[in-house]
């Protein structure tokens, strides 16, 4: 995934969430609920969230640089909190 000019490795585990936040962020609701990010691997979300803010952070992403990239929306879920066309995925 590449963003901001950086470049960040994402588990087999964690890159389908950010999927899901992605494709979330291009529908008419941008917000992603805990039910539908934990269908991917069955565990909570707030510990994939967790995970993924860790894996910016390991590129080089301040924590609130990682937090400004996915948020939570109280009582509803998380959102994507830059423009999906920001974004690079590769391979």
């Amino acid at each position: 995934v590449h963003w901001s000019g950086r470049s960040v490795i994402l588990s087999r585990q964690i890159f389908p969430v950010f999927e899901r936040l992605l494709e979330k962020s291009l529908s008419r609701d941008p917000v992603a609920s805990g039910p539908y990010l934990e269908d991917t691997t069955g565990r909570e979300a707030k510990d994939l969230i967790r995970e993924l803010r860790e894996a910016f952070k390991a590129a080089g992403y301040s924590d609130q640089e990682a937090k400004a990239l996915v948020h939570n929306v109280r009582n509803r879920g998380y959102h994507l909190g830059v423009s999906a066309e920001d974004i690079s995925v590769e391979g």
